[in-house]
């Protein structure tokens, strides 16, 4: 067989290993460790925005089908190096791909730190140039329900229509036959946890006896994490807690997060970053997606995160036609001016903020294509006419 028609997979099994000086990478470990169900019942081996379109659809197949099927086995070797990533990887919103980094697999273990789990099974598949595992996942994300006690204006749940909860069961039955393989579950990405009934029963009468090895990424909005929650789910191992804010001040957050309430939420946080100082969370993390109605608030709310002492404040971009709120992609250089101060303002160095997502803003400065962008928006508000030469 002709060099070239042999797969990355291939040639990454028969290079030589253990070789400092040359090793053998992937470009990413996710496909090999994780299984995200998203909006629709749509998969991705990662989180969804990081990823261009789906490897499969759990409205059609179960997670075993898919977590070992045809299109989720083409990923995994696209990532080992010569493999074609690009078609898969969103450089725009992976981190993986715009901070360039590599995992030179032989160097690793499952101790190693790192965002999402993985086994000695699994880097055992990997160093074997395998895309056929030989177990399920480390990692389940369930971001398939809409069901929520918010209304935020940068959400694209409310326009669902399902609120049956049919696939945020079929997804559970995914769960329960994973859980051997699971180190963590990853609860949830659009919906709230605590509202959708199936979910939050899940974590209410999950056997942790049973299961020690599994811990929960909890990813919430926090208004309905009180102390009476906490105590019918002090039994899991949060091993991540994740609470959207996307405010620093009351009027900020009640105009994005419709329905909230500041009060609320501020008492819960300090309950939680009380549970987090006694060991009880491993990593407590506040988020904030960046667009027109709350930019000027970065620096405040990182300065709310070092109050509360947080593990980290982090910080991305909003992503999708959200009218004016989308400062990024329409290029609205007033915001995006400001958003750059801010990103170099002192407060924003310290490494218990997360500003990577934001990295390309930094020292931007519009070019030609942004003020005929500017230009074509101020007149299409005055109702006059663009001229197209």
């Amino acid at each position: 067989m002709e060099n070239s028609e042999i797969k990355p997979s291939g040639r990454f099994a028969s290079a030589p290993r253990n070789d400092p000086s040359h090793p053998r990478r992937v470009r990413c470990l996710n496909p090999f460790r994780w299984l995200e169900v998203n909006e629709g019942g749509v998969v991705t081996p990662c989180c969804g925005s990081w990823f261009k379109g789906s490897i499969g659809s759990l409205r059609e197949e179960t997670l075993e089908e898919i977590w070992n099927g045809e299109q989720f086995r083409n990923v995994r070797e696209a990532m080992y190096e010569g493999g074609d990533w690009q078609s898969f990887c969103n450089a725009r919103t992976c981190p993986q791909v715009y901070n360039d980094t590599w995992v030179a697999v032989d160097f690793i273990t499952p101790e190693t730190y790192d965002i999402v789990p993985i086994t000695q099974g699994m880097l055992d598949d990997i160093r074997e140039g395998r895309t056929l595992m030989s177990s399920g996942p480390a990692q389940v994300g369930l971001s398939c329900d809409p069901r929520c006690n918010l209304h935020c204006i940068m959400c694209s749940a409310p326009a669902v229509k399902d609120r049956s909860g049919v696939l945020m069961r079929k997804a559970l039955e995914g769960v329960e036959k994973f859980l051997p393989s699971l180190r963590r579950i990853k609860l949830m990405g659009d919906g709230e946890v605590f509202v959708v009934p199936e979910a939050r029963e899940f974590l209410f009468h999950f056997d942790a006896e049973r299961y020690p090895d599994v811990a929960f990424l909890i990813h919430t909005n926090g208004l309905l994490l009180t102390p009476e929650m906490w105590e019918k789910i002090r039994h899991i191992r949060v091993d991540w807690l994740v609470v959207s804010v996307d405010a620093a001040t009351k009027e900020t957050y009640e105009r994005i997060r419709v329905g909230g309430n500041w009060e609320i939420l501020m008492r819960n946080l300090e309950f939680l970053a009380e549970r987090y100082r006694e060991e009880r969370i491993r990593l407590f993390h506040l988020s904030m997606t960046v667009m027109k109605s709350n930019h000027h608030e970065m620096v405040a709310f990182a300065e709310l995160g070092k109050r509360l002492g947080v593990t980290c404040t982090y910080f991305f971009p909003i992503i999708g036609d959200y009218g004016e709120e989308q400062i990024f992609d329409r290029r609205d250089a007033r915001a995006l001016r400001r958003v750059a101060k801010q990103l170099r303002h002192p407060a924003m160095d310290d490494p218990a903020i997360d500003t990577n997502a934001l990295s390309p803003w930094r020292d931007w400065r519009p070019g030609f294509s942004d003020y005929k962008k500017m230009v074509r928006r101020t007149l299409v508000r005055l109702g006059l006419p663009f001229p197209h030469h």
